[in-house]
């Protein structure tokens, strides 16, 4: 297949127009056509961009990853592909250790085809959380950072769980993060923690912050809580829900100075009443 005439993302972080020759064989990007008898795609005036991935998504089209349904999860990850993401963290809810076992066991069934995005792996968002920012989740469900109930997760799951959000604040988080950190990625979140609490964990091995701004304490100028660490933390990485309700526009302006791209990360953090329409662009001023 040739693109043609499309405004193609490059290495240098600029749109440029260029035509792109893609296998057929091997869906990889090549120099030049390989047969005369390419598939062109007229892409002019659109913007042709790599296969996005979206590691915070609970899920779309009336399913959720916590229905533990491996048919549902096929949906969402259909769903997904045909919007542009070609890889994605299922991401849970806070629920009790045998109930996430069997949420779990639904990665596996979906289709590792061209129709379906991938299930990269999962993303657990919960249940160590602090309840005064439990936002959605399940306060009666929560609870402190357990090794023992982690390393019962990790022995049937080892490889697909890719990352985990925690409230550092919590009994026991320390040492959570020093024994898991290695192994899966740490995230601070839902969490009241103060700068200082927040600095030590990211020191002992979290590199992560989750829904930045969203479920903890505001940037404030005298305790700038787990943002303004992230921002004193070179190796974090911070996600945003960039849909301009959960953060203003002007704080994601902000965030992006602060940070800079390449430590952002957009998400959707999508959930079951996520479905397809028009897509409808709002002049900036709108935003």
């Amino acid at each position: 297949m040739i693109i043609r005439n499309g405004l193609v993302w490059g290495d240098d972080f600029t749109f440029r127009e260029k035509d792109l020759y893609i296998d057929d064989v091997t869906h990889t990007i090549v120099d030049k056509p390989v047969s005369e008898h390419e598939e062109i795609l007229d892409a002019n005036g659109n913007y042709v961009i790599p296969g996005l991935v979206d590691v915070h998504i609970h899920g779309a089209k009336g399913h959720d990853f916590c229905d533990a349904n491996t048919d549902g999860l096929s949906d969402i990850a259909a769903y997904l592909y045909s919007c542009g993401v070609t890889s994605f963290c299922a991401t849970s809810m806070t629920l009790p250790e045998n109930q996430l076992m069997e949420i779990f066991e639904t990665v596996s069934g979906v289709p590792d085809d061209r129709n379906h995005s991938y299930v990269a792996g999962i993303h657990m968002e919960g249940p160590f959380l602090s309840p005064a920012k439990k936002g959605a989740q399940k306060e009666s469900y929560l609870c402190s950072p357990s090794i023992d109930v982690f390393c019962r997760l990790l022995e049937v799951f080892s490889g697909k769980i890719k990352l985990i959000t925690i409230a550092p604040e919590l009994p026991g988080a320390d040492k959570f993060i020093e024994k898991f950190h290695d192994e899966v990625t740490i995230s601070l979140g839902h969490s009241t923690a103060s700068y200082e609490i927040a600095s030590k964990a990211f020191a002992a091995g979290a590199i992560h912050a989750t829904h930045l701004f969203n479920a903890m304490p505001a940037f404030h100028h005298r305790d700038p809580g787990i943002v303004g660490t992230a921002a004193d933390a070179p190796h974090a990485m911070v996600e945003i829900i960039c849909d301009g309700i959960h953060i203003h526009p002007a704080v994601i302006r902000s965030v992006f100075r602060i940070f800079g791209d390449d430590r952002v990360i957009l998400i959707s953090d999508a959930m079951r009443a996520t479905l397809p329409r028009a897509l409808e662009w709002r002049k900036p001023s709108e935003a």
